[in-house]
């Protein structure tokens, strides 16, 4: 059993085993202390990686100065990940913003260190929740939206599940 964070609010929302055997840990943070090195705003994705004995390899936060939150994460192959989250900022690493809450998808490497994202949309409250990938590699992400505009044009209601393919 091991803690990690900082004096605020730390939530693990998915872990995956890595390419190098170890484990990567997706879900946000609210802190700017302790365990957490780099805060970027009032909340942040957090990810750690952490070897099977539970010994802390490293720490990122990703995001912008509002609130983010990494609910999934799965392996791509080649010691690459794709991370599903929520997104209100636009700033920092956020380059897009739509409304009031986006889904802000990204890869990074076995470091840690981005090297994609996209975001999708509408003006509302919009949640990323998980991904999957088929044989053929396409990768889906699913979630909710309350948008009526923009990546989301058929809501049916007041808050609608989505799936979506990227491409």
């Amino acid at each position: 059993q091991q803690n990690v964070g900082g004096s605020s609010i730390e939530i693990g929302y998915d872990i995956i085993k890595t390419d190098d055997d170890n484990y990567l840990l997706v879900g946000d943070t609210r802190s700017t202390d302790k365990d957490v090195s780099n805060p970027r705003g009032s909340a942040d994705v957090w990810m750690i990686k952490f070897d099977p004995e539970g010994e802390l390899i490293w720490e990122k936060t990703y995001g912008g100065s509002d609130f983010e939150s990494g609910r999934s994460i799965i392996a791509l192959g080649n010691d690459e990940y794709f991370v599903t989250s929520s997104s209100q900022s636009l700033s920092g690493q956020v380059s897009t913003n739509f409304g009031l809450n986006d889904v802000w998808n990204f890869i990074i490497d076995g470091n840690g260190e981005l090297i994609w994202q996209k975001t999708t949309g509408g003006s509302e409250l919009d949640l990323g929740n998980d991904a999957a990938r088929n044989a053929r590699g396409d990768i889906f992400v699913v979630g909710s939206s309350e948008s009526k505009d923009n990546d989301f044009l058929n809501n049916q209601g007041d808050k609608d599940a989505f799936i979506f393919k990227l491409n």
